[in-house]
C-alpha cells in the first residue's frame, strides 16, 4: 500500500510504497505538494486532488508507479494564464521561550522573473503559534491569513512566510516578545540571503 510521509524538517512530501510483508519501502514521489487520494483507478494507480506551488489544484490519475500522472479536471482554466515565480524554504534559528535557539521553517515567494538576491518590496505573513510554511505545498503559496500569496507577488512583493512558534500552554511567558523574536530573526535571514 501507499502511504503519504511528511518532512517536518525540509517541508518535502513523499508517496512511498509499502511492502506489507517484507517491511521493506520504495519511494514513489518525492516534492512539495498537497495529494489527498479519493480513489484507485483501474491500473492499480490513485485518483487524488494534487496541487503544488505551480499546479492548480484538481483531480489527477497518478500510475501505480507514479511515474505519470493525467489531468481528469480543470476546475478553473483562468489559472493556466497565472505566472507563478520562485519559491525558496530555508531553515532559521529563532529564539525560543525559554531561551534556546530552535530552528523554524520560513518560505519566500518571488514574482515571477525575479530571483535570489533581487532587491524587493516584502510583505511578511505570520500567525502566532503557527507553521505558514505549511501553505508553501498550496497552489501559488495558497492563501495563508485567507489572502492568496500570489495577490502580493504577482504585483511585485515578496512574501515571506515565517513560522512563529510560541512556548507550551500553561507555562508562564511573553508572547508578544516571543512574536517579534521568532519573526525578526526570519526577516534578518531573509534579507541577508
Amino acid at each position: 500500500f501507499a502511504q503519504v510521509i511528511n518532512n517536518e524538517k525540509t517541508g518535502e512530501r513523499s508517496v512511498v510504497n509499502v511492502d506489507i510483508k517484507g517491511g521493506s519501502t520504495t519511494t514513489l514521489w518525492n516534492g512539495r505538494g498537497r495529494l489527498h487520494s479519493v480513489g484507485v483507478n483501474e491500473d492499480g494507480g490513485v485518483i487524488a486532488r494534487f496541487e503544488s506551488l505551480d499546479t492548480p489544484a484538481d483531480l489527477y490519475a497518478f500510475s501505480h508507479d507514479f511515474g505519470s500522472k493525467r489531468r481528469l479536471s480543470h476546475v478553473e482554466p483562468r489559472l493556466d494564464r497565472l505566472r507563478v515565480g520562485p519559491m525558496e524554504v530555508f531553515e532559521s534559528l529563532v529564539p525560543g521561550f525559554d531561551g534556546r535557539l530552535q530552528p523554524v521553517q520560513t518560505a519566500v515567494f518571488l514574482p515571477p522573473g525575479k530571483k535570489r538576491g533581487d532587491s524587493l518590496p516584502t510583505i511578511v505573513n505570520f500567525y502566532a503559534g503557527s507553521n505558514l510554511t505549511e501553505s508553501a505545498q498550496e497552489y501559488g503559496g495558497g492563501d495563508p491569513n485567507s489572502i492568496p500569496v500570489q495577490v502580493f507577488a504577482s504585483r511585485g512583493y515578496a512574501v515571506l512566510l515565517v513560522d512563529v512558534p510560541l512556548g507550551p500552554q500553561g507555562q508562564g511567558g511573553n508572547p508578544v516578545q516571543e512574536m517579534s523574536d521568532a519573526i525578526l530573526a526570519q526577516v534578518y535571514r531573509a534579507a541577508n540571503l
